[in-house]
């Protein structure tokens, strides 16, 4: 424990403790898979509290303050810290892009879920991830959606699961061919397109395929023992409301299941002088500025 005095001589106490959240578990030259241990119960965290009371309050030498009133300060902050510690359950999909992620957004803001698709304010969530995990903090800080998806989730799901308990995750399929040909569709729509300034530009079938097989192969694996958990979900053979809702215990709408891009790996691609979009707009301005700064 540190207390620390802030400029208007304000108590602050800090308090730092190591927990087992869990442990890694090999299987079978598996993948380690991380078990978690259970929540402490109601019982077990009043003793935690008279414990840390017996063995802190000897150690602090108070001035101008009563030990009684301290005890009762201590044992609330440490019951706050408790009832506060866990944060809210969030619903991912992590599965790779061109796997119905965009028809299972649209589905999620129907059933009246928050949800951030690939980018949020035209950063890209997988960004925001590492950038938040490189200062210490959680994954999903500054964000307050309930649903994520096509933010390469199959990279950051077991950090997730860790930092967010409770939570559910949907991993989308579709039939290989079909995801690869509708991939390599998508790079050249990227290449064509002179505002893209993404990463998505290379096209690999061989890669694309070894990589799905391996992530999803460490998915099924890792939520093995957890089948409340995970949900798996092929929209283009036809799953929709009833697994979906049944899953997240939602009541199945009345409306069809929402269906994007169906079409789009085979429209042509519209001249570059017509739809530009608002988000094209921010990329360009934010393009020439950067030349501004430059120079």
């Amino acid at each position: 424990m540190q207390l620390r005095f802030g400029p208007a001589f304000n108590l602050n106490l800090h308090f730092y403790k190591l927990v087992l959240d869990g442990v890694y578990i090999y299987r079978d030259n598996r993948s380690p898979r991380f078990q978690r241990v259970k929540a402490p119960d109601k019982g077990e965290l009043e003793s935690l509290v008279q414990l840390k009371e017996r063995s802190l309050l000897p150690r602090v030498k108070f001035v101008g303050c009563k030990a009684p009133k301290t005890t009762v300060t201590l044992a609330f902050m440490f019951k706050f810290l408790q009832r506060n510690r866990q944060p809210t359950p969030r619903i991912f999909n992590i599965a790779f892009n061109k796997s119905g992620t965009t028809s299972l957004t649209r589905a999620m803001e129907l059933l009246g879920y928050r949800s951030a698709h690939h980018r949020e304010k035209s950063v890209r969530i997988a960004e925001i991830i590492k950038s938040n995990q490189s200062r210490g903090e959680a994954p999903l800080h500054g964000l307050d959606h309930t649903f994520f998806s096509d933010f390469n989730g199959h990279f950051f799901y077991r950090d997730l699961d860790l930092a967010y308990p409770n939570s559910k995750f949907i991993l989308t399929v579709r039939d290989m061919e079909d995801w690869l040909a509708s991939r390599e569709a998508h790079v050249k729509r990227n290449l064509e397109n002179p505002w893209y300034d993404g990463k998505f530009r290379d096209i690999n079938r061989s890669r694309w395929r070894k990589d799905r097989l391996h992530y999803e192969r460490d998915i099924r694996d890792y939520f093995a023992d957890r089948e409340r958990d995970l949900l798996i979900l092929d929209i283009c053979a036809g799953d929709g409301w009833e697994k979906l809702c049944g899953f997240l215990g939602k009541s199945v709408p009345e409306h069809p299941f929402p269906v994007a891009n169906a079409k789009a790996d085979k429209r042509p691609r519209r001249s570059t002088n017509q739809g530009i979009t608002c988000q094209t707009c921010r990329r360009v301005l934010r393009k020439f500025l950067q030349l501004c700064w430059r120079h």
